[in-house]
């Protein structure tokens, strides 16, 4: 008996060692594995009734293909841009590479708005200018080393996207046999094992449809009213709207409303109407309407709750946190569940 106890110590000893090793082996691909994994519960229906037509490699090609002309692509065509623009606007900072601090075009229209409002204060133009010049020299080290690590950042980029392309093919291609065997080797029971996996898959498509759709709409669309009202940069502040509005109870609204504020103020009334129009109009209620429409009840997580795993997801792990705070909130949920039905009787006991 006690040789049988050592053994099955050892065993378990083993068990968890090799999962740990295995585990931090893996760590530095956690992203990829994560996103393959999502957008693969995400395809699945899709990738199933293709299956049902043609054979299943094909069907888990096709998959990638979308997400390689949906996603990546437009991502990348997107990124040009935005780099572009932003050098576009450290220029209108610095039109002589940073020697003059006077700013020029929109922005030196800006400066004299806002010198006019503060001559009685006896602040002149010139004075504006200056402070302006000596806190964006400060962001001109930033900027510039940000210019050397994109070619870093792009290359991390395309690496790790290339690597959770290729593990999508094989999770769209044996997903179904990596469940059930995962279903198979999981102690709980299969039926709170089967139950974990609907609410992780549940949450990840709510998440990606809701929130991540949601977001892009809002963005693409306060992109192209700025764009409509002549604002510098429409795809930069699209990108910062988007963001934003992944935050729940933050909102695009932080971006659009100073800035049809500041059009306003300074009489751009038709590209104040178009901004204000637009955010008020359409953005402000676009979630009201598409975040049901695609999600319906499926997250059931109360709003505050959501609100904090989406800050402290981005906070913990960066951009992809918006997907993983809601997950790991989820899979709490789920595990209180689980221990909730196991134990019920003596919980009701305790009480």
């Amino acid at each position: 008996m006690k040789f049988r106890h050592y053994r099955e110590g050892f065993l378990l000893a083993l068990l968890v060692g090799s999962i740990a090793i295995a585990g931090w082996t893996a760590l530095p691909l956690a992203m990829p594995l994560l996103w393959a994994g999502i957008l693969a519960i995400l395809l699945h229906p899709l990738v199933e009734w293709l299956a049902r037509h043609t054979a299943r490699w094909v069907a888990a090609s096709l998959g990638v293909l979308l997400v390689v002309g949906v996603g990546v692509v437009p991502l990348v065509l997107v990124s040009g841009l935005a780099l572009r623009e932003a050098m576009a606007v450290y220029s209108s900072f610095f039109p002589q590479g940073g020697s003059d601090n006077t700013a020029s075009g929109s922005v030196g229209a800006a400066v004299q708005w806002l010198a006019s409002l503060l001559a009685p204060y006896g602040i002149t133009e010139s004075e504006i200018s200056s402070r302006l010049g000596e806190a964006f020299a400060g962001a001109a080290a930033f900027v510039l080393n940000s210019l050397v690590a994109a070619g870093q950042f792009t290359f991390s980029f395309l690496l790790q996207t290339a690597v959770m392309l290729y593990l999508l093919f094989f999770f769209l291609k044996d997903g179904k046999r990596l469940i059930d065997w995962l279903i198979y080797v999981l102690p709980l029971g299969d039926h709170y094992e089967r139950r974990l996996f609907a609410d992780f898959a549940t949450t990840a498509r709510a998440v990606l449809k809701g929130t991540l759709a949601v977001a892009l709409a809002q963005g693409a669309l306060g992109g192209v009213a700025f764009w409509l009202a002549g604002v510098p940069a429409p795809v930069l502040w699209g990108i910062a709207m988007t963001f934003f509005a992944l935050i729940p109870s933050v909102g695009p609204a932080i971006i659009w409303a100073p800035v049809g504020a500041v059009l306003a103020l300074t009489g751009n009334w038709l590209g104040a109407t178009i901004v204000l129009g637009a955010g008020v109009g359409v953005i402000s209620v676009i979630d009201n309407v598409l975040r049901p429409l695609l999600v319906g009840r499926d997250l059931g997580i109360p709003d505050p709750v959501v609100f904090v795993a989406t800050l402290g997801g981005i906070a913990t792990f960066g951009l992809s946190g918006f997907v993983l705070g809601p997950l790991a909130f989820a899979f709490a949920r789920t595990m209180i569940g689980v221990m909730t039905d196991l134990y019920r009787d003596a919980l009701h006991h305790n009480t």
